[in-house]
């Protein structure tokens, strides 16, 4: 299944979605959501963050026999945010992928509860986040953005796309079909399962700034995390220009926007979701 622009989402018989948005800091965002007795039913979520935070996935502690970036080996939730004196807080989700950087009004952030048995759920890892992209997909071309195509395949990631969110590409996630920012992701999609259900996140910056990034980082995991394969240093200017162009903010895309862009996009994805 693949979704290009003019193409509808597809329908099911699915039942109506509860729809909420929830405000606060990305650790608390990234906790358990929604709540137990609200598991049995479709839900999806605007989300707010209230402070600049970097959330890493825990495979980046793999060998280094911490659980929490918090000092010490800890044992605490893996969503418990580590405040930091500069740079944004630390948060570690425990779902794989690489490393995003999440701003106060810098991104899109839209999440999805589908419990199991439910017409959009699926044990495939890849059915299941194809109606999410699509939703993405079809928003942005109402939108008036560029032609999009919504990635149909495995998670394809080299060493820098381990790291660093947007610099690979995985089920369902949104790209650029041609044009200048032909290629560049531009929605990035991961998911949790459980035997209740499966969570899928979902987020587009406004804008792209890779050096943003790589700094936060090099400097919110000092001490942490002794190397990450594939990240480039600040001084390597042709590495940070790939970086660059792996990825492309909704503030590029030419939109048509209101008065409240963050609400007008979510509300699209909302309204494409709730013909599923």
């Amino acid at each position: 299944m693949s979704w290009r622009s003019g193409e509808p989402v597809p329908p099911s018989e699915a039942a109506s979605w509860l729809v909420e948005v929830r405000r606060g800091p990305a650790g608390w965002l990234h906790g358990p959501w929604p709540a137990p007795e609200r598991r049995t039913r479709r839900t999806l979520a605007i989300c707010e963050v209230s402070r600049s935070a970097l959330v890493v996935a825990a495979s980046f502690l793999a060998g280094t026999g911490r659980t929490t970036l918090g000092p010490g080996p800890g044992s605490g939730p893996t969503t418990q945010p580590v405040p930091a004196p500069e740079g944004p807080d630390l948060v570690l989700r425990p779902s794989g992928g690489g490393a995003v950087l999440v701003e106060p009004g810098g991104q899109v952030w839209v999440e999805v509860w589908l419990p199991t048995g439910d017409p959009l759920w699926s044990a495939d890892v890849l059915a299941t986040a194809l109606p999410l992209g699509a939703a993405w997909a079809e928003a942005l071309d109402r939108l008036g953005g560029p032609p999009l195509l919504v990635h149909d395949g495995r998670a394809e990631a080299d060493a820098l796309g381990r790291v660093v969110c947007f610099a690979g590409r995985g089920p369902g996630e949104v790209l650029v079909a041609q044009g200048p920012f032909g290629g560049r992701k531009v929605v990035g999609i991961s998911q949790r399962r459980s035997a209740q259900g499966v969570r899928l996140q979902s987020m587009a910056p406004w804008c792209w700034q890779p050096v943003r990034v790589v700094s936060a980082l090099r400097t919110g995991l000092a001490g942490v995390v002794r190397e990450l394969p594939g990240l480039p240093g600040p001084e390597v200017a042709d590495q940070l220009d790939v970086l660059g162009r792996r990825a492309v903010g909704l503030g590029d895309l030419g939109l048509a926007l209101g008065p409240l862009p963050a609400l007008t996009v979510a509300h699209a994805v909302a309204a494409a979701l709730a013909a599923c």
